[in-house]
């Protein structure tokens, strides 16, 4: 019967088919703080499984959006 592999012996690094799919954006797992890529579902390290709410919206699409609504805003009073 073959041996099984644990993931800390198969882990070669990221294979240049995952750096075109997923880019070279890296966050920490919540779970275990490896460094995983922004658009993976799990954690290649401890199985940690992603949800939406893992996924931050970065900063300057709120201070966009807040800025458009506000000057919307000053365009409906002043207008």
């Amino acid at each position: 019967m073959p041996s099984q592999r644990s993931f800390s012996e198969v882990d070669e690094g990221p294979q240049d088919a995952d750096l075109e799919r997923f880019g070279g954006e890296t966050r920490p797992c919540p779970s275990c703080g490896a460094d995983v890529y922004d658009e993976v579902e799990w954690c290649h390290k401890c199985g940690h499984v992603f949800s939406q709410a893992d996924h931050k919206v970065p900063r300057w699409v709120l201070v966009t959006a807040v800025t458009l609504v506000a000057g919307f805003v000053v365009y409906l009073i002043a207008g």
